[in-house]
């Protein structure tokens, strides 16, 4: 289904999403993704619309998957309400996208707490994705680095295999910036 979409129009779209199947979102994104404003429309919707958070995250994470970038201020309103996230599957999105954006300094201790929050997260995908996380804050906060080995080693010990390989994986990048 194909929306012409505008600021007034662009909610009832995201609205209409079933929450299941992706190719409905992956079609908005398609079709107006190359639109000027609309990714600062939906970092707006993100921000003001909670219900909407699930389907506009998913479409920023899915424009990194696409190699596609964001401005500083859509970066930063994501960030600046991470903490008000509810939905499991919007802070996993947002966790996500994590080693591939540029926060800003003000905002690099709130993250750095959310990420925390996230690490005791009843989904296992979710604490996955915070130790990803802990990992990509290092190249903002340096001295947590060590802090970094020693969840990962807590994670190899006592978390389920596929946190456990997670944790793998930023074992083996941490040991080739040594």
């Amino acid at each position: 289904m194909l929306f012409m979409l505008n600021n007034q129009n662009l909610p009832a779209a995201l609205l209409h999403w079933d929450g299941r199947h992706m190719v409905y979102l992956s079609g908005l994104y398609d079709q107006h993704a190359q639109e000027d404003a609309f990714f600062e429309d939906l970092s707006q919707l993100y921000v003001q619309i909670p219900s909407l958070q699930k389907a506009t995250s998913w479409i920023f994470k899915h424009h990194y998957d696409q190699k596609g970038k964001l401005g500083a201020a859509v970066i930063y309103r994501i960030y600046s309400i991470c903490d008000e996230l509810t939905d499991w599957e919007a802070i996993l999105h947002v966790l996500q996208l994590l080693p591939h954006v540029s926060l800003p300094r003000e905002q690099i201790m709130v993250v750095d707490l959310f990420v925390r929050r996230q690490a005791n997260h009843p989904k296992k995908m979710v604490r996955a994705w915070a130790l990803n996380g802990f990992y990509a804050l290092v190249k903002y906060i340096p001295e947590n680095k060590e802090e970094v080995l020693f969840r990962c080693e807590q994670v190899l010990a006592s978390e389920v295999p596929s946190v456990q390989a997670r944790a793998r994986l930023i074992l083996k990048d941490l040991k080739k910036m040594k």
